[in-house]
């Protein structure tokens, strides 16, 4: 038998977590409103409000959502200054059976999350493409 050893020399994490609760009556009230102003997207819908997270019925949602992104941010980025991370830009993608959401990047971001709220486990699906991309990057302490 052959010793051997496999390293990553340029791994993607991928973090996953869940919301330690149901969404209330009052968020899934919220989602379906919005999903009247909206714009069409490529495959999709796409809310016109580019920060859901800063209404009323999605603050406790945005703060729970925000220790995720510090939590990801100390486990997997682990940046040398004090550099503490925020949710800037959040918005609902409402998408249909036989619908499909873009390929696309979001520039200017270092770190891009997506939240289900109501999906089929074994039919919705997220794809990730590594094109070449590149997001900024910070000086590292590990």
């Amino acid at each position: 038998m052959i010793k051997s050893e496999i390293n990553s020399i340029f791994p993607t994490p991928i973090y996953m977590s869940k919301l330690d609760r149901e969404l209330t009556s009052l968020e899934l009230k919220f989602v379906d409103k919005n999903k009247k102003d909206f714009y069409k997207n490529d495959g999709n819908i796409t809310s016109n409000n580019n920060y859901i997270l800063n209404e009323k019925p999605f603050l406790n949602l945005k703060k729970e959502l925000n220790l995720r992104v510090k939590d990801y941010f100390e486990k997997v980025i682990s940046a040398t200054d004090a550099i503490t991370p925020y949710i800037t830009q959040s918005w609902l993608n409402y998408t249909e059976t036989n619908q499909y959401h873009h390929k696309h990047a979001h520039p200017n971001s270092l770190v891009s999350g997506v939240f289900y709220i109501n999906c089929h486990k074994e039919l919705d699906k997220i794809k990730f493409f590594n094109d070449g991309y590149k997001t900024i990057k910070p000086e590292i302490k590990d």
